[in-house]
């Protein structure tokens, strides 16, 4: 089955074009042209720019078109156009689950996690995260008889001791037991499969402690299809804490799709909370390598983003288009100054009524299927076990995503209407107030000391052939995640 998405890549290109040299700056070169570029723009679709709150943007009640709008979208098409570098990313590294995926992907995933040879038992270890003078900590979970984490059944945990939210954990006393296969049954197509696991199957826990028990904590870890299992862990060991690296830390904070209610550096930052059940990764040298809510966690790709960029896209030694023109932070400044978007129907009714636009969910950067190249050859015969992900080094991102224009009917009644065709009070929902179609505005550009070549290329992307237009605000800018 062929993936569909609302976008699609300006593939990579091979090298990089040099720029010509940078000008001396403070004074104008006879050479070079100065001077400033009218730009006049009409809206083609219903559009929206935010303010940040529920308004299309304004200065002093008077809604305009930001520069930095302009002088984002010009800057992506002028690197596209001039072969210029590709370094949106840097080191941002994604982070995946695939609990039961059977890809090469899924393996990998269990290979981290536990060892198929014994039954799958757990590698990963079981602690309490804290905060100590903004340095992250964790404190592992005491081993009794060698074991940190248990199971228990859905049904063997008391009414009392019931965990309303979907995540919570609570204090709790139980009795001890030791790690032993467990027999369990899964429906493979039409049949039934017998397999084993290997973990301490806690079978009685109690609010107040009993004879024979032991104190610990229940964690509640979600609601899914099929659970049946929470975790428990023992109380923590104060001796020996281990320290998060900060890069970890900084991972964790990064994960575009871990869900707030899952972070576990929430509870400690705003929640008030002192410390945080957890499972963590150590690598060889016993340093953390990933942590989360529950056994079966997030873990990051091998690779970062900007590893998977060709080295000469990336490469720091000369500067391209992009740079020259639009300056680098700290090294020189830029020589183009983009004014905002004056609206020039002024005494005309130029907005929509209040409303909520469909949501729009579309796969992320975590789509590997989308957002790398991948072998024809596997595309071509339908193996989606093979195709390559952010764990394979010499997986390339396919490029520049572009969003597709469409001219969607503003009537919610149309089944492909942008509209909701009302103002929805859910928190999935924006509401916005967007612009007409056929509304002009009136900017500038500003350039100073440009090589021929370097104001060719901004009247290049700026003059779109007939019919071929450039995108803006909600109507999703290039970029190369959602």
């Amino acid at each position: 089955m062929k993936a569909k998405a609302p976008y699609n890549f300006a593939p990579l290109n091979n090298s990089v074009i040099k720029a010509p040299e940078l000008p001396v700056f403070g004074k104008y070169e006879l050479n070079r042209f100065s001077g400033f570029i009218e730009l006049y723009i009409e809206t083609k679709t219903p559009f929206y720019i935010d303010d940040g709150e529920e308004s299309f943007f304004q200065v002093n009640g008077r809604p305009i078109i930001p520069g930095s709008s302009l002088r984002g979208m010009v800057r992506v098409f002028i690197e596209i156009a001039s072969y210029g570098k590709f370094t949106f990313f840097g080191d941002k590294r994604l982070y995946y689950r695939a609990v039961g995926d059977l890809s090469a992907l899924g393996e990998k995933y269990r290979g981290l996690l536990v060892d198929a040879g014994k039954n799958y038992q757990y590698k990963f270890k079981a602690g309490f995260l804290v905060k100590e003078r903004n340095i992250y900590k964790i404190y592992p979970s005491k081993a009794i008889d060698g074991t940190q984490i248990y199971r228990i059944n859905f049904s063997d945990v008391p009414s009392d001791l019931n965990i309303q939210e979907n995540y919570g954990f609570k204090e709790i006393y139980f009795k001890n037991v030791r790690e032993d296969n467990h027999k369990h049954i899964r429906i493979r197509g039409n049949r039934e499969e017998t397999y084993f696991l290997r973990y301490a199957l806690v079978k009685e826990i109690y609010k107040q402690q009993q004879i024979g028990t032991v104190r610990g904590y229940l964690i509640k870890t979600g609601n899914f299809p099929r659970k049946h299992m929470h975790w428990i862990i023992n109380e923590k060991d104060s001796t020996q804490p281990i320290i998060v690296p900060r890069r970890v830390v900084e991972d964790y904070l990064n994960d575009v799709a871990r869900s707030k209610k899952y972070n576990l550096l929430n509870f400690l930052d705003f929640a008030g909370l002192k410390e945080v059940p957890c499972f963590y990764l150590l690598d060889q040298r016993n340093n953390v390598v990933a942590f989360g809510h529950t056994g079966f966690f997030r873990v990051p790709y091998s690779y970062t983003i900007g590893e998977h960029i060709p080295e000469e896209l990336r490469n720091a030694d000369f500067i391209d288009f992009a740079e020259a023109i639009f300056g680098k932070e700290g090294k020189w400044v830029s020589r183009v100054y983009f004014e905002d978007g004056k609206l020039l129907n002024e005494n005309e009714d130029i907005f929509m009524p209040r409303t909520s636009p469909k949501i729009l969910a579309s796969p992320k950067p975590t789509t590997f299927q989308h957002y790398l190249e991948q072998p024809e050859e596997l595309l071509n015969n339908h193996d989606p076990g093979r195709l390559k992900n952010w764990n394979d080094r010499g997986a390339k991102i396919r490029g520049h995503k572009l969003y597709w224009h469409r001219n969607t009917s503003s009537d919610s009644r149309n089944q492909y209407s942008w509209n909701e065709g009302r103002i929805c009070e859910d928190t999935q929902h924006k509401k916005i107030q967007p612009i007409k179609e056929g509304v002009k505005f009136k900017a500038k550009i500003r350039f100073e000391n440009l090589t021929s070549e370097e104001l060719g290329a901004i009247l290049f992307v700026l003059d779109l052939p007939e019919n071929h237009y450039h995108n803006l605000g909600m109507g999703k800018p290039p970029d190369f995640v959602s």
